[in-house]
């Protein structure tokens, strides 16, 4: 017998439940335009981030700025370019030798005022091997009178006195130009007329006339020399000696002009020498006006003036870019990569990266003139070890001139001791009769 639950289950069919009927799946999106404000988000985060960089930058740039200044005051440093260059305007026409008229007319662009070296020399004059204090060599008159030009010289000279005076008569061309340059030394001031602080074309627009007087002049104190007229020599070589003067101003190419007119002036120098020449009363004048030469002096207030130049000029290079991409990149006609990047780079660097350039050549600056400071006499120290970045780009390009100007100051500076050494030994020579044993 089966029991009643059991046959209930067992006869009574099992009601099949169908699924309940699925609505096909919607694909659409609630929120309109995800693609839209994906990018739109994204490119919010991408601005943001821009954003927080240039202000990083910046903020960091111009505090990092700000320190160096103040810790250059407490160190008694200037970065006023006033204080290196002064105001035309604060000296009077008539104490100034910059007025001058061969000096004006240089800065007013005016070729012509240059001393006429074209009247007397030919090309090949600019071709003669300069006199070596090392090796003892000197161009003589008579390969004076070689580049000489043809109206200047109808017949070759037969002595070297005879060539000299020659070439002392072709350089009567110049009197004039040598008078003006006399009037303007004798003047206590030379402040470049007419330009700011940054113009630097018209600043040193001088230096070519300046260093072609130099070389002119050494040339007629070799002429003199030869032909016994010491008292027209050292003249000369004293002039150019006073001509330094032209190129005080606080910058690396004046320094650089500056060691150039001193060897032009040791160069006749040492020819008296040789010749035995000097009087011992010019000797004493030539010495005492060497003692008063400091080429690391000078380097140390040029270092200081270039700094102030420098900043100056890269304060000037973040307000208008447009300048230091045409220093930069060459005009070739047709845009290069390297053109293009670097083009790029200058116009979308942050402001704080000029500023830490500013601090990278203000700080090795004054570190390399508290090394300067602390080095014996015949050594320099150099710049060294920087490696490049977006915080040193520009001032590792003003480091080299640096360590260039350095080599030649201790090479000037090996000379004025030869020189001194030299007249003492001349002296000796002239008030015992013989060399010293030693």
């Amino acid at each position: 017998r089966v029991p009643p639950r059991l046959s209930t289950r067992l006869l009574l069919p099992t009601p099949k439940l169908s699924a309940p009927a699925m609505l096909p799946p919607d694909d659409t999106d609630p929120r309109p335009f995800p693609v839209l404000r994906y990018f739109i988000v994204g490119t919010g985060f991408l601005f943001l981030i821009i954003a927080a960089f240039y202000l990083t930058e910046n903020f960091g740039g111009q505090r990092a700025w700000d320190q160096e200044k103040a810790r250059l005051a407490a160190a008694g440093e200037s970065l006023d370019l006033a204080d290196f260059f002064p105001d035309p305007k604060s000296v009077p026409d008539d104490e100034n030798g910059a007025t001058v008229p061969i000096f004006a007319d240089v800065f007013a662009g005016h070729s012509s005022a240059a001393f006429e070296w074209s009247r007397i020399f030919s090309p090949s004059y600019f071709d003669l091997p300069n006199i070596s204090w090392t090796d003892g060599s000197s161009p003589s008159p008579k390969l004076l009178v070689s580049s000489l030009l043809t109206s200047s010289h109808p017949s070759p000279p037969e002595s070297e006195v005879e060539a000299a005076r020659m070439v002392l008569s072709a350089m009567e061309v110049d009197a004039d130009n040598f008078k003006e340059f006399e009037e303007a030394l004798s003047r206590p001031h030379f402040v470049v007329p007419n330009s700011t602080n940054l113009d630097f074309e018209n600043r040193f627009s001088h230096f070519t006339m300046l260093q072609s007087h130099a070389r002119m002049a050494t040339h007629r104190a070799l002429c003199r020399i030869t032909a016994k007229d010491s008292t027209s020599a050292i003249k000369d070589v004293r002039l150019i000696l006073r001509s330094r003067k032209f190129s005080s101003e606080p910058t690396l190419l004046s320094a650089l002009v500056s060691i150039n007119i001193t060897v032009n002036a040791i160069q006749p120098l040492w020819f008296g020498l040789a010749t035995q020449s000097w009087t011992e009363s010019e000797l004493r004048a030539l010495d005492a006006d060497l003692a008063k030469i400091h080429p690391t002096t000078d380097l140390r207030r040029a270092i200081r003036g270039e700094r102030a130049f420098f900043c100056s000029m890269i304060d000037s290079f973040a307000k208008d870019r447009s300048t230091l991409e045409d220093g930069l990149i060459p005009n070739q006609g047709s845009a290069t990569f390297l053109s293009v990047a670097t083009s790029s780079l200058i116009w979308l660097a942050p402001k704080g990266w000029f500023h830490q350039n500013q601090v990278s050549y203000a700080t090795k600056t004054q570190s390399f003139l508290h090394r300067l400071d602390k080095t014996p006499f015949g050594a320099m120290p150099l710049f060294s070890g920087m490696k490049r970045s977006p915080y040193n780009v520009l001032a590792l390009l003003a480091y080299p001139s640096i360590n260039t100007i350095t080599h030649q100051i201790r090479h000037t500076e090996a000379i004025l001791a030869q020189a001194r050494t030299a007249i003492a030994t001349e002296l000796f020579r002239q008030s015992s009769g013989h060399l010293p044993a030693s």
